[in-house]
């Protein structure tokens, strides 16, 4: 189990590098593929664990400017600006963990759980995260497509609608990689 650990601790921070400065949207799309291969087969409590350090990993990374801004503009000192930013890491991976929960709740079937469960409970916890935060609209997973060949679709479809299909992309990934795996057995 601890090798699942390693590796949600290690795929969580590449979801983020999707996002600018970086914008390399195609290692978002593995990582949520490597969280879905990661969640299958555990039970709700081993599921909410795995989920919650790679939304460590992920949340860690994606935010870390918010360090940047305590510290440096804030003039805060470095323990107390650590100690809040992990503490706002900390709540922000609870959300992660939450949507691995509910995923663990509804899942049925390989494919309806990689195109549909999966995707709806990763919406669903974004957009209450988004309420609870009063529109924290950091890390929406759809607004990683936004520097690639599907940007267009932004403006039609919405982050909302990219993020259905960032998600769903990455659930067809995973399939693929369990074929594989099925195949080479």
């Amino acid at each position: 189990m601890k090798i699942k650990y390693l590796f949600a601790a290690l795929s969580g921070p590449l979801f983020a590098l999707g996002f600018a400065p970086f914008s390399l949207w195609p290692l978002s799309i593995l990582s949520i593929c490597i969280l879905m291969y990661l969640l299958e087969g555990l039970g709700k409590k081993e599921s909410f664990i795995t989920s919650f350090i790679y939304g460590f990993g992920y949340w860690l990374c994606g935010i870390s400017w918010v360090y940047v801004s305590i510290h440096y503009h804030g003039n805060i000192h470095i323990i107390n600006s650590l100690f809040l930013t992990i503490l706002l890491v900390l709540c922000l991976s609870i959300y992660v963990s939450l949507h691995a929960l509910v995923y663990s709740f509804f899942r049925t079937h390989k494919v309806i759980d990689a195109l549909l469960v999966f995707p709806s409970s990763w919406l669903g916890l974004e957009i209450i995260r988004e309420s609870a935060f009063t529109g924290f609209p950091w890390l929406i997973a759809g607004t990683a497509l936004g520097g690639s060949f599907l940007d267009g679709w932004i403006p039609i479809i919405g982050a909302t609608g990219t993020t259905i299909f960032l998600l769903m992309l990455s659930g067809c990934l995973y399939l693929l990689f369990l074929k594989w795996k099925e195949g080479t057995s």
